[in-house]
């Protein structure tokens, strides 16, 4: 009985160099899938980006002396999460300007074409309804005197892995001193589409921290040749995140728009800054380290 112990011991111990060896192999095998898996995972996160792709269009009409020009960057290919709701904000843009007739149900006149579709016919539709609605308007006054115009242009200025940023300007005239502005931009997570807002990239203190930040970023970069002193805002300087419109991610860092008459009068503009990723960081939720490819 000893015996065959001692052999089964033996055998045993004649059995552990293969046993590892198969541990061995399985284990690096295991290792050698979760590498390919993570690169294919990051591979078609790359190409996520890269498929992204606009159609720029570009359309100029007028009547009499009444202009209508619109220059878009429309997606036209990419994830359908991402594009589907890109394409619903920047089209509601696109036609915004019946609000300002008193029509705030565009919808009822503009449906977003299927994917593909040439908006050339659709532009030029929106600039002849231009034209009739503000004639109508003011059919009471000589055709020659109505020098109304509307030009906007909406630019896609980042692609990333992570997200997607265009801006948006515009300027509406319909009489008076001057017309309206606008100028703002919006980012969109490329995971699902969303439009990034300030809460998504910041921890609430993180948002408290930012303001006198941007309060900075204004003075040094949009108001520096102006006077110390001599920059007022109409709000404080703990509220300034409140007042800015949605946050805009770009190559550069985070930029930060106002809009017309938001923190100041008419003659100030539009203030807008970019502040660098490396200034805000350790401000920032870890969601938006990761967009912004922070550590």
């Amino acid at each position: 009985l000893q015996l065959k112990r001692i052999a089964l011991l033996k055998n045993s111990l004649s059995q552990a160099p293969l046993v590892m060896n198969k541990l061995r192999v399985t284990i690096a095998l295991l290792l050698i899938t979760l590498c390919v898996t993570t690169a294919v995972a990051q591979f078609l996160n790359f190409n996520q980006s890269q498929d992204f792709k606009v159609k720029t269009y570009n359309t100029q009409l007028s009547h009499g002396d009444m202009t209508y020009e619109i220059s878009v960057d429309f997606p036209i290919s990419g994830p359908r999460p991402l594009i589907d709701s890109i394409r619903t904000h920047v089209f509601d843009e696109l036609f915004d300007y019946e609000s300002f007739s008193g029509n705030d149900d565009t919808s009822m006149t503009y449906k977003l074409p299927p994917l593909g579709t040439d908006l050339t016919p659709l532009l030029e539709k929106a600039g002849r309804k231009f034209f009739q609605d503000n004639l109508e308007t003011y059919s009471d006054v000589p055709e020659y005197t109505i020098r109304n115009s509307y030009q906007q242009e909406i630019k896609l200025i980042a692609v990333t892995s992570n997200y997607v940023s265009f801006k948006f300007d515009g300027y509406y005239y319909c009489g008076g001193a001057h017309g309206f502005p606008w100028e703002f931009g919006l980012s969109f997570n490329c995971s699902n589409g969303k439009v990034i807002t300030w809460e998504d990239l910041f921890t609430p203190n993180g948002l408290k921290i930012l303001n006198p930040m941007i309060d900075y970023y204004l003075r040094a970069q949009y108001f520096a040749d102006e006077e110390e002193g001599d920059v007022d805002f109409w709000c404080k300087q703990s509220e300034l995140v409140d007042y800015a419109s949605f946050p805009v991610l770009t190559s550069k860092g985070l930029t930060v728009h106002f809009s017309a008459y938001a923190i100041g009068p008419y003659a100030i503009g539009m203030p807008t800054c970019t502040i660098p990723y490396n200034v805000i960081t350790e401000f920032m939720t870890p969601f938006g380290k990761k967009l912004t490819h922070q550590k």
